[in-house]
């Protein structure tokens, strides 16, 4: 009788250049991807370091971040486990938005009411009040720009 199987033989791992790889989230498996594509997409925040895969062949799924070959592409230089990078930043004082706000809004105020209350012509005062208002409109301006690139750089928009 003819024999209609073969033995399962040992194989050479594949060279980096030809291993595929698969993903999956839930019940849902996508692929085969070349390794550096899985390497782009978690530079891209597309795929997590915890997305589970496989490589072409295996049967076991493992997060992409316990797979070495991968692991060193997406953080060649790791820091120490004990390095914590907030406390590397604690010694510069940040300040904050609130004190710069109502210290400039103060200064041009006050730099209205001098304005007004020692001008002599009624021009120079009709010029204050509307150097206040243009002050008053590029700051609302500056706070919406300010918070929308705070929001492109959290990745919000």
């Amino acid at each position: 009788m003819p024999q209609l199987y073969r033995e399962k033989a040992e194989r050479a791992p594949l060279p980096p250049e030809d291993r595929r790889w698969y993903t999956k989230h839930g019940d849902d498996v996508k692929g085969p991807f070349e390794e550096d594509a899985l390497v782009r997409a978690v530079k891209d925040n597309k795929l997590r370091r915890s997305t589970l895969v496989r490589m072409e062949g295996e049967a076991d799924w493992r997060p992409m971040s316990e797979v070495p070959e991968i692991e060193s592409k997406i953080s060649p230089l790791r820091a120490p486990s004990s390095f914590d990078a907030r406390s590397a930043f604690a010694t510069v004082p940040t300040g904050s938005y609130g004190s710069g706000f109502v210290a400039g809004f103060l200064a041009g105020f006050l730099g209205f009411i001098g304005v007004y209350i020692f001008s002599q012509g009624t021009e120079t005062k009709r010029g204050a009040r509307h150097g206040l208002g243009l002050q008053l409109i590029a700051i609302l301006v500056l706070r919406a720009v300010m918070l929308m690139l705070k929001q492109r750089m959290r990745g919000d928009l």
